[in-house]
């Protein structure tokens, strides 16, 4: 689940099954996805972890994607809430603070930053103000 406002950006994962291993991470996430293309919603599967790799390899060399081995038929009931990040967005674009380098805006009520990218600055000045601050000083 993805929800924005100008403000801010909601990420919500739902629980899925995970990697018990550091490296199988990528082979979770194309089972996890290929699992809500086919059933429409999020739900806890429990793949068959021995098997993803030569799945995996057998749906490249056919052209076709199809869901991944289970070891139950039946997706599993959890308990596990939504796990949720907010992102802080800034600037007229409305995009998050690494986007690129920022200026803070001098104006005394203010206090908004832009990235340079958006207001055509090419490096931080020592004073610079935001179009509403500039409009509002006219």
């Amino acid at each position: 689940m993805i929800s924005s406002t100008k403000e801010k950006i909601t990420i919500g994962r739902p629980p899925c099954k995970q990697q018990e291993n550091s490296i199988d991470c990528g082979l979770f996430a194309i089972a996890n996805a290929t699992e809500f293309c086919y059933s429409s919603t999020i739900q806890f599967v429990d793949f068959d972890e021995k098997q993803l790799p030569s799945h995996w390899l057998q749906c490249l060399e056919k052209g076709s994607l199809v869901p991944f081995p289970r070891l139950s038929k039946r997706p599993k009931k959890v308990k596990e809430v939504e796990d949720f990040d907010v992102i802080s967005t800034y600037c007229k674009c409305h995009l998050p603070g690494n986007y690129g380098d920022m200026v803070l805006c001098d104006g005394l009520a203010c206090g908004e930053w832009f990235h340079y990218l958006c207001v055509g600055l090419k490096e931080e000045p020592d004073t610079w103000y935001c179009e509403a601050c500039t409009k509002s000083q006219l």
